[in-house]
């Protein structure tokens, strides 16, 4: 009975060692399932001693402040940001795309004005700045981007024999099936649930527009002139990069955690912070309008902060306080003010207007494409 009780205590006391070994020194090993390793889209965190260390969180506003909730002196809801699925960890060339299933789509969080950005860790602070990397929404579409268009309007993704076709094609979505194909340079995709895949439903980001959320298309790819038709699900939420920030403001709050600021031009969008975490912003004149699931098209999510001139030059950059949008080179008049105004008056005129690159790509999303989800299945050749 003593040697039982012995080893008991031994082992007692063995778990408390290891255990405070791991809280001091690993703090990043010590996660648990049920709060925030598994990032389910149900997921929702009471107290500041359950925030996992080097994450970052939506803090929810729900009447409490801040600095009482991070020293414990209420509970708030806190939502990790999930760091989703990318495209450039196998290949860096590449445009960035972030990949959510439409199952884990709902584990990103959304901020509302109001609400705070919380960042944990015992070993940083961000001090050299805040990498903001801004993502547009196209939508439910196959594990397939970046696709390349060729002067006759067909598209392709290339090959690469060290890295298959990474960057272009989701690993873990149905698309894996063409990983197969190893003896081409490049492989073409011509039809999508029998629509000619062309520029009509190709987003900015190289991904097929107007697919319906988990419906199944037949493909129909080309490895040089032999077809090979295979059934692919739109189950993929795909976002691609739009455009990117530096910026620098953080707060200490007496507290483990600190808060990093949201800058007051940022538009309802979806951005990366330090590639560690995705989350969703709605700014106020959205918040009404918005619907409160994972996709919602009636929002603008990818109306451009940073503004360019016909030659490509910036006109407005509120990260680098560059702004020369009512200004010409000689600095006297208002130029592009007067396009407006002119704008202004033919609008009046004749009651037409004519809206920006990004309602042309979300009309789009209307693009009525025939799944074959209650078809036979097609053969594969």
């Amino acid at each position: 009975m003593k040697k039982i009780l012995i080893i008991i205590i031994s082992v007692v006391v063995g778990l408390g060692i290891v255990g405070g070994y791991l809280y001091f020194f690993h703090p990043e090993l010590l996660t648990f399932a049920t709060m925030t390793s598994t990032e389910s889209p149900d997921e929702k965190i009471y107290t500041l001693d359950m925030l996992e260390p080097g994450r970052y969180y939506v803090w929810s506003n729900t009447g409490a402040d801040i600095l009482d909730s991070v020293t414990g002196g209420t509970d708030s809801t806190f939502h990790i940001l999930p760091k989703g699925n990318n495209n450039w960890d196998k290949k860096q060339d590449v445009k960035h795309t972030i990949w959510f299933s439409s199952k884990e789509d709902e584990s990103i969080p959304t901020y509302y004005q109001g609400d705070e950005l919380i960042y944990v860790s015992k070993i940083n602070v961000p001090f050299e700045g805040i990498k903001w990397e801004r993502f547009a929404d196209y939508g439910y579409t196959i594990g397939v981007t970046n696709l390349i268009g060729d002067k006759s309007g067909h598209y392709r993704i290339p090959f690469d024999e060290n890295n298959l076709y990474a960057g272009y094609v989701y690993d873990k979505s149905d698309a894996s099936q063409i990983n197969q194909f190893v003896n081409v340079s490049n492989l073409f995709i011509d039809k999508i649930g029998g629509v000619s895949v062309r520029d009509s439903i190709i987003s900015d980001g190289g991904t097929i527009y107007g697919l319906e959320k988990d419906n199944v298309y037949v493909c129909e790819w080309y490895t040089g002139t032999f077809y090979q038709d295979f059934e692919m699900t739109a189950d993929i939420h795909s976002f691609c990069s739009l455009e990117s920030f530096k910026t620098y403001n953080y707060n200490f709050l007496h507290s483990n955690c600190i808060s990093i600021e949201i800058p007051s031009w940022f538009k309802s969008g979806y951005y990366y912070v330090n590639e560690l975490g995705f989350f969703r912003y709605v700014s106020d004149a959205d918040r009404n309008q918005y619907n409160g699931q994972a996709y919602d098209g009636n929002i603008e999510w990818n109306d451009p902060i940073i503004l360019y001139d016909d030659l490509g030059q910036v006109i407005y950059d509120p990260s680098n306080n560059i702004d020369k949008r009512y200004v010409d080179d000689n600095s006297d008049t208002t130029s592009i003010q007067s396009e407006q105004d002119n704008q202004a008056q033919l609008s009046s005129e004749d009651n037409t207007f004519e809206n920006d690159s990004y309602k042309e790509q979300t009309d789009h999303f209307d693009y009525d494409i025939p799944s074959d989800s209650g078809a036979e299945d097609d053969a594969v050749n």
